[in-house]
């Protein structure tokens, strides 16, 4: 019975090693070289242009903000008012309000060739001439919604004129205050010529 239980322990301790023995890992081995890169792919086809757009609807030449008020041949002595139908007190108080009369006359051209000339002159201010001087007041009320632009002039020794004047044409601008903010102030405005001021405002004449 002893020799049994021996030979069993013996047996049953080799089998122990063997199997200790068989799951040990074994040293690493040594790093294998590095493959070969892979071709690279063909490029795809380029895609086909897509159609151009069609053009846009031209914008409305100007300054839709701008109001512009258009008198004909006005004679007169001393002062004359332009009526502003529609401006009101309001108005008034927050909008610039530029004036230019029109003096027509005719110059030869190099061909020879007479020319309509046209000089539009900025009242207030100095005739083209320099022989008078013009002066703006503008009256408006509350309860109106028309108002009078009214120009008066004067001689150079400041008596309002006594012989008679004419402005061939006479147009008032009405500038509201997105248009005067920024380096645009009131006085820079007021002091520019008719041309500047229709191309600073967009206008078309």
């Amino acid at each position: 019975m002893k020799t049994t239980m021996k030979f069993f322990t013996y047996g049953f301790l080799f089998f122990a090693l063997i199997a200790s023995s068989c799951s040990k890992d074994g040293d690493t081995g040594l790093t294998g070289p590095q493959g070969t890169s892979g071709t690279d792919g063909i490029d795809g086809l380029n895609g086909t242009d897509g159609i151009d757009g069609s053009d846009g609807v031209d914008g409305v030449d100007g300054n839709a903000n701008v109001q512009l008020l258009e008198f004909e041949a006005r004679t007169f002595t001393g002062t004359t008012s332009f009526l502003m139908p529609g401006i009101t007190g309001n108005d008034l108080d927050n909008n610039l309000f530029l004036g230019y009369y029109a003096r027509i006359f005719f110059q030869t051209s190099e061909s020879g060739g007479l020319l309509e000339v046209t000089q539009w002159i900025p009242v207030p201010g100095l005739s083209h001439n320099g022989d008078f001087e013009t002066n703006v007041v503008i009256e408006g009320a509350s309860t109106s919604f028309d108002s009078n632009y009214m120009v008066s002039v004067y001689d150079l020794d400041g008596n309002l004129r006594t012989t008679t004047t004419t402005f061939t044409k006479f147009k008032i601008f009405i500038v509201p205050p997105s248009s005067i903010s920024g380096k645009n102030s009131r006085s820079q405005l007021s002091g520019m010529s008719y041309k500047a001021l229709m191309d600073h405002l967009g206008l078309l004449d």
